[in-house]
């Protein structure tokens, strides 16, 4: 019996002693780039069946490992695998791994759009992963998250959904080259980017923010930097995930991912779809929008081909005008050394935009309950679809082809003429607008007149709007393709080289959208007698000169201005890549040439005549009567004239001694020369007015080096200079004339920087110089004999960009993580302007100079400071607040106002600062032998619920240099918003 309980005791000792001779190793997996936590990753000891996957903070615990020296391997799809040593000794073990993004799953992007890459490119970029934009983006633009990136300054300006702005070392978005999957989406015409084209932040799989010069190989308006969206394509897992989210202002959104994996025969497939609706935080800013996305890639030997196609259906509310500091607050007004005077205090969310209008059919109807009425709203749909093709010809030759194509369709809507504001709600008052029309009729021998001044019987039946919504239409068709190839000369150069080509139509028309109350409008703003046609009293310059300018409009009728713009890009690139050992560096060049072309449908055409008798003048068309009385028509045989051009406001002809004769003459209008009486009365058959096309080449040359100095630490070094043609809206006139006196815009930066990474730390820190030369600006010059606007190019005006940046990330424990961004810049003028107007003949009427020399340039924070500490507790759970503070940013201005040699900066805007909270718990589940991960998080934005100002937008007629005078924009008060999503 004792032998038997010394047995026992014996096995229940070795049983303890073999149970304390394993140990775990906990760690964590974390992007190498940007230092972010990468969960779902697969680690394992190589040899053994021993491993784990990192939970939604990027932890891990791998139990049961006896004592000694492993490899550990992280895998992560999109991410090179890491092996790397651990030991385990008698205790347990804890290590931290930093994978990177594998570049060659980034070949679709990387040969059209130059991803960076770690401790190799030599540009200055910061990389957010998936897995930050699912915790940080709050349901916000995707520019809003890039505030924690040092250089950047993104707001939410009026406050509607995708009305976002961002600017990059104080170069706004439409000096920032914006591409999703490599392809560029600035608009061709003025560089501009809508956020609202697109709700990616569902199906990003990591946006990367190049500043600077950037190593985008395109000629793109990269002068302040490049944005890189990268969505979901071969590389994601298969899976899904469905999500549900709300919030603040009525915020709903759900939608739905699902992604194939690589399939048999390689395919892969991926798809989303989601729904947003809301209120807004402000009054009036509803959003409704749909998006969908899809993508489709097949492999098949040395080839891949994917096809991908996105788009977001959608429409909003928008607060279009910036108002008084005053109209938010008086007091806070008055904190900020304005003087509020007698303006209103209407609070923080006012949107004078939006109102209530009651739609009534009968001046006897008191019942119709008053709607909702946005005076400004924008509704746009611009879907996109690229087909990939790439091909790994050999060992040392890739090839990439990339066509796609757009087709936008939308616009913005607005009052026709600016109503008057109801002094008790301070809004639009669009009900007043709505009454007036509802009791407007024309007379038939008179002008029009309200009800009861006139007989019943000697009105028209139709009311008259005289003032209506309007939509302002930007249709377009944009088709591209970029055609790169990558040759390996030896195992240390790269030669690349590479086509990039693009036709952009845009259509631009101003519609009638909302007649409120009317039947009809008429195309000129001041009618006379409907029977004599007179059009001296008629806006002529503001309609169609090609029809009757009395002629009724309707919904969806064309007036005010119609034009299509014709841009046309083609763009060729080389660059030679070299990597030796710690050293890799990069020499490339572009040029470019992009033509414009204007198309005009109301400027007066050359004339066709309705009964059917014309008469050749050289290449024209045209009416030859001897009366204005149409009764008594006689054709006048013409052979030979001068050039006569009739202005558009039909007053001081100019004439010029020709051989031919080119007759512009619009609809009903007159000319008489040498005793005749020539009119045209619809010459809408005729060609419309086409401008000659306007051919501008462009160029940019730039190199750079890194050199590892050791495994932790490196330098880089770059420099480049562009020259960047003016974009089309800056090459014509408002009345479609070219512009006399343009340049192109030249840019010269350097950029020095030093980078470390090793265990658990991470920083950042470069310092940049960039010189615009020839900056475009518009000065808005009158024209001394008609008193049109006259936009004017103009020249020598300078301007330097010069800062430090630092960026940092730090693992201080396996629970807490830092991040941080600092940003400290210089933004001046460096010189005077001066300009050249000519009037729409090509005369010059008037020059001038102004000096915004030494002032700083407005419209973005110069010096940023932003610091996050993410801690995670326990396993699954997440706590990360956020502090940005901006400072030095001066209300934005143009320069061509500044007069004398003694200017003074702009409004300086107080220091900002604000506090964001995001929180989150993770749970892994498993049914029927199938894994899940169900994630609750959620968001609190301006947690301490403080205001204050983010722009200070640029206007005609508004003093930027006086507080009391300017208007400004403030940011959103508290708002939180909870989401609920499951991945499977």
């Amino acid at each position: 019996m004792r032998t038997y309980i010394l047995g026992f005791f014996f096995l229940l000792t070795s049983s303890f002693a073999l149970a304390q001779s394993t140990f775990s190793i906990r760690g964590r997996v974390l992007d190498k780039a940007s230092g972010e936590t990468l969960p779902g990753t697969s680690i394992g000891l190589v040899g053994t069946t021993l491993g784990a996957v990192s939970d939604g903070n990027g932890a891990f615990q791998i139990k049961g490992v006896a004592p000694g020296t492993y490899a550990l391997r992280a895998t992560f799809i999109g991410y090179t695998n890491l092996e790397q040593k651990v030991t385990v000794t008698n205790a347990d073990a804890t290590i931290t791994l930093r994978i990177a993004e594998d570049n060659t799953t980034l070949n679709e992007v990387q040969v059209v759009a130059q991803v960076a890459v770690e401790r190799e490119t030599p540009v200055a970029f910061s990389a957010v992963n998936e897995v930050k934009l699912r915790e940080s983006l709050a349901g916000r633009d995707l520019p809003m998250i890039l505030n924690e990136t040092p250089g950047v300054y993104a707001t939410q300006s009026g406050g509607g959904a995708g009305d976002s702005r961002i600017s990059i070392r104080g170069f706004d978005q439409r000096n920032v080259a914006v591409m999703i999957n490599g392809v560029p989406v600035n608009d061709m015409e003025n560089g501009a980017v809508f956020w609202s084209n697109w709700d990616l932040g569902d199906v990003t799989r990591s946006l990367q923010v190049q500043r600077g010069l950037t190593a985008s190989k395109l000629a793109v308006p990269s002068v302040g930097g490049t944005i890189n969206v990268l969505t979901k394509g071969f590389e994601a897992k298969r899976g899904g995930r469905a999500r549900a989210e709300g919030g603040f202002g009525n915020s709903r959104k759900f939608s739905l991912l699902l992604n194939s994996g690589q399939m048999k025969g390689d395919w892969a497939v991926s798809v989303f779809g989601s729904r947003r609706t809301g209120d807004g935080w402000a009054d009036g800013l509803y959003d409704d929008a749909w998006t969908y996305f899809g993508s489709v890639s097949k492999r098949f030997g040395k080839h891949q081909i994917s096809l991908t196609g996105l788009g977001s259906p959608q429409k909003h509310g928008q607060r279009s005008f910036a108002s008084p500091i005053a109209t938010y607050s008086r007091d806070k007004a008055i904190e900020l050394g304005a003087n509020p005077g007698t303006i209103v205090e209407r609070g923080y969310r006012f949107n004078p935009n939006f109102t209530f209008v009651r739609r009534y059919t009968s001046v006897t109807d008191n019942t119709t309950p008053a709607t909702p009425t946005f005076e400004r709203s924008n509704y746009y749909h611009k879907p996109q679809v690229n087909l990939n093709h790439f091909w790994n010809a050999t060992d040392k030759l890739f090839i990439s082809n990339v066509v796609y194509a757009s087709q936008g369709n939308g616009g913005g809507v607005g009052s026709r003429i600016t109503p008057a504001n109801d002094p008790t709600t301070g809004r639009v008052n669009l009900q007043q607008v709505y009454d007036q029309n509802f009791s407007t009729y024309r007379v038939r021998n008179n002008i029009y007149q309200g009800v009861g001044v006139a007989p019943i019987a000697d009105r028209e039946s139709e009311r008259l709007s005289n003032n209506f919504l309007r939509a302002n239409v930007n249709n377009h068709k944009w088709y591209g393709f970029i055609t790169s190839a990558d040759y390996k000369l030896s195992d240390v150069t790269t030669l690349s080289a590479g086509i990039d080509g693009r036709y952009y139509r845009g259509e631009h028309y101003s519609e009638v959208n909302d007649l409120l109350g009317g039947d009809y409008a008429l195309d000129n703003n001041t009618p006379t007698d409907n029977f004599t046609r007179s059009l001296s009293n008629a806006a002529i310059g503001n309609g169609d000169q090609n029809s009757d300018p009395f002629r009724k409009l309707r919904k969806g009728d064309k007036f005010n201005y119609n034009y299509d713009g014709v841009t046309k890009w083609i763009g060729g690139y080389t660059q030679l890549e070299f990597k030796k050992g710690p050293l890799a560096g990069f020499v490339s060049g572009t040029v470019s040439q992009v033509s414009y072309q204007r198309i005009d449908f109301f400027r007066a055409r050359k004339a066709a005549l309705p009964w059917g008798q014309t008469i050749t003048l050289g290449n024209s068309l045209v009416n030859v009567l001897n009366s204005l009385d149409t009764a008594n028509i006689v054709p006048e045989q013409v052979t030979r004239f001068e050039q006569v051009r009739v202005p558009r406001n039909n007053a001081d002809l100019q004439i010029g001694r020709t051989n031919d004769t080119t007759l512009f003459i619009g609809y009903g209008n007159t000319l008489a020369y040498n005793g005749k009486t020539y009119r045209s009365v619809d010459n809408r058959s005729a060609a419309p007015v086409t401008s000659a096309v306007i051919r501008l080449p462009g160029f940019t040359v730039k190199t750079g080096f890194n050199y590892n100095l050791t495994e932790d630490n490196n330098i880089f070094f770059n420099l480049g200079y562009l020259s960047r043609a003016q974009f089309f809206n800056r090459v014509f006139t408002l009345a479609g004339d070219p512009v006399q006196n343009f340049k192109n815009e030249n840019i010269f930066s350097v950029e020095l920087g030093y980078g470390v990474n090793r265990e658990g730390f991470k920083a950042a820190l470069n310092a940049y110089n960039t010189v615009w030369y020839n900056r475009a600006t518009t000065l808005a010059f009158q024209d001394p004999v008609s008193g049109e606007p006259i936009p004017v190019s103009v020249g020598g005006l300078n301007a330097v960009h010069r800062g430090i940046e630092l960026d940092l990330a730090q693992e201080i424990t396996r629970q807490i993580s830092l991040n941080a961004a600092f940003s400290v810049g210089d933004w001046r003028w460096a010189s005077r302007g001066d300009y050249i107007a000519f009037n729409q003949n090509n005369e010059e009427v008037g020059r001038g100079s102004f000096n915004p020399e030494g002032l700083h340039v407005g419209g973005s924070a110069q010096n940023q400071f932003m610091v996050g500490v993410r801690y995670a507790p326990f396993q699954g759970f997440y706590v990360r607040p956020t502090f940005t503070l901006f400072t030095k940013n001066y209300a934005d201005f143009d320069p061509s106002q500044l007069q004398g040699d003694n200017p003074q900066d702009a409004y300086r805007l107080p220091t900002t600062r604000n506090v964001d909270v995001h929180a989150g718990y993770t749970y892994d589940v498993n049914l029927a032998n199938h894994g899940y991960r169900v994630t609750l998080n959620g968001s609190v934005l301006n947690a301490l619920n403080e205001f204050f100002i983010t722009d200070a937008p640029t206007r005609a007629g508004i003093n930027a240099f006086n507080p009391s005078a300017i208007e400004v924009y403030f940011n959103q008060g508290r708002r939180a918003t909870v989401g609920l999503s499951i991945d499977f």
